[in-house]
């Protein structure tokens, strides 16, 4: 229970502070936008030469794809 309070808390702080990346955006949203992950990334020096920015951009990518079923129920609500 202790680290989902400490991954709440760390969401909390990223989650809700504005980004030095996002200049005119003022909106408080309860969504991480990348720049937010890419400054926690960086804060928590999860970002070394052996996972580069680059990379740990490509996982978020790769994270936020629809599953392979969704993808294909849209592709076939587009058709029908």
């Amino acid at each position: 229970m202790v680290y989902n309070t400490d991954l709440r808390a760390l969401y909390d702080k990223y989650c809700k502070r504005p980004s030095l990346h996002m200049r005119g955006t003022d909106r408080p949203s309860f969504t991480m936008v990348t720049c937010q992950v890419w400054e926690l990334l960086g804060d928590v020096r999860l970002i070394t030469a052996a996972t580069p920015l680059a990379r740990c951009d490509a996982l978020l990518g790769l994270a936020r794809r629809p599953p392979a079923a969704l993808t294909a129920f849209r592709q076939q609500s587009r058709v029908a």
